[in-house]
């Protein structure tokens, strides 16, 4: 029997696009008079203009998998427009995959990058080289979460938990990190909630059943070394779907 594909982790699947979305593109750069290649696209990054369209871009470059736009994108990683700085980031993840590692941890302390799409590439890629760099980044807010619970630092946090879930196996110490963000979660209204349970497998929960939900975070410190298991999580601390941690960059996805 063919081995089944992974499971994408649902930052990574987010990051997917499918041939519509790609033919609506194809559409939208036509009316605009620019080719639909990786030189048509790269001219409208270079020249700035239109720069309604450079986000739209930075997406269409990855979909054609157009590598030699790699220096450019990197460069607009601290664009003066917001949705630039996003989309060039996750452009670079999709096609580079864990090669992006090195320079993701370095647009996550760079003065002017979007931390929260940094974290999306980091969670999508899943690289656990990049352990050090997330969890820098997460210990500060989960204390303050910890100390007073607000929506600014819990919307910072969303990717840095969906990359945490996904290298707790490599990285026990992860766990306690994860652990206390649960803990701070239960005290929180279920709307505060919703990024988390779209992009992380700790926190989904499916509409259509009623089934008992799978303990993940028992599942991993069960896993663990007996040395490595810092605490032994309460009863319905975890909330996943498929148990595999793995997640797949979209481009390798893609050239499945």
């Amino acid at each position: 029997m063919p081995t089944p594909a992974p499971v994408l982790h649902p930052s990574a699947a987010a990051l997917v696009r499918g041939e519509g979305d790609m033919l609506q593109d194809r559409a939208y750069f036509r009316r605009l008079g620019v080719p639909y290649d990786a030189q048509g696209l790269l001219g409208v990054l270079r020249n700035r203009k239109p720069r309604s369209a450079m986000p739209l871009a930075c997406h269409s470059l990855a979909d054609l998998h157009a590598t030699e736009a790699l220096p450019v994108l990197k460069e607009l990683a601290d664009f003066s427009m917001q949705d630039v700085k996003a989309t060039s980031v996750l452009a670079v993840a999709r096609l580079c995959g864990a090669e992006a590692t090195d320079w993701l941890t370095e647009c996550l302390v760079r003065k002017g990058t979007l931390k929260s799409y940094v974290l999306w590439a980091l969670a999508a890629v899943a690289d656990p080289r990049a352990y050090p760099a997330v969890k820098a980044w997460s210990d500060p807010l989960i204390r303050k979460l910890e100390r007073k619970p607000e929506k600014p630092a819990l919307s910072n946090l969303v990717f840095a938990i969906a990359y945490l879930e996904q290298v707790a196996q490599i990285h026990p110490e992860a766990v306690g990190l994860l652990a206390r963000f649960e803990a701070v979660a239960r005290t929180l209204p279920p709307g505060d909630l919703s990024e988390f349970r779209s992009f992380t497998r700790m926190f989904a929960r499916s509409a259509a059943t009623t089934d008992p939900v799978p303990d993940w975070l028992a599942q991993v410190v069960a896993a663990l070394p007996s040395e490595c298991r810092l605490h032994q999580p309460s009863p319905d601390i975890g909330r996943v779907g498929p148990s595999d941690l793995g997640g797949l960059a979209p481009r390798e996805h893609d050239a499945q």
